[in-house]
């Protein structure tokens, strides 16, 4: 019989937020460890058409929550993680929704030169 001892993949993996050049991911404990404490998670990152997957960051098995530094500016990310025990890297997690590595909290301004002012009465009912 075949025993497999790798952590099951994590769950619930989200962005929560993401600027230009980084983006934040939590995610929730596997259901399994695989009879073997957790002692990190390895969050992965690919470019969304990419093939390769590539390790981003490396936190520690009591911490759910993680930050990808090094994002392209404009490029189109997908992220994923696995939870590791002394047995190795586990399944990896279902993929993210790709983000568009962007800041997200942009100003609003209006471009225009030739904009004329112009003043609005309020007419007064009888």
């Amino acid at each position: 019989m075949f025993l497999k001892d790798e952590p099951s993949k994590p769950k619930d993996v989200q962005v929560v937020d993401w600027d230009k050049d980084h983006a934040d991911l939590t995610w929730n404990k596997p259901d399994s460890d695989g009879g073997a404490p957790i002692t990190g998670y390895v969050i992965e990152f690919k470019e969304k058409f990419g093939k390769d997957w590539k390790t981003g960051i490396e936190v520690p098995g009591d911490q759910f929550k993680g930050t990808v530094p090094g994002l392209k500016e404009n490029g189109q990310y997908e992220f994923r993680i696995r939870a590791v025990n002394k047995a190795g890297p586990g399944e990896p997690s279902d993929t993210t929704k790709p983000i568009i590595a962007k800041c997200r909290f942009v100003k609003p301004f209006i471009i225009g030169n030739d904009l004329n002012s112009i003043i609005i009465k309020k007419r007064t009912s009888r």
